[in-house]
């Protein structure tokens, strides 16, 4: 059985608690569902935020920023 199954079976089961039931549906959510377009997490948006800071985000100091960038 795998990590998966358990928890579906544990979620599943009505003589489960209900607070494991709950913490199980959580554990399982991002493993049968996927996220909704267009919604990000904290570490693409950070990551998104950066490549920002580094291709100059179009202010002045951007292609000191950029190493990619011809002077």
């Amino acid at each position: 059985m795998s990590p998966l199954e358990y928890m579906l079976e544990v979620m599943n089961d009505p003589g489960s608690d209900v607070t494991r039931r709950d913490r199980m549906a959580i554990a399982a959510a991002p493993f049968v569902h996927s996220r909704a377009e267009g919604m990000k997490g904290k570490k693409e948006a950070f990551q998104d935020a950066a490549s920002a800071l580094v291709d100059g985000a179009g202010d002045e100091w951007g292609s000191d920023l950029n190493p990619n960038a011809m002077n």
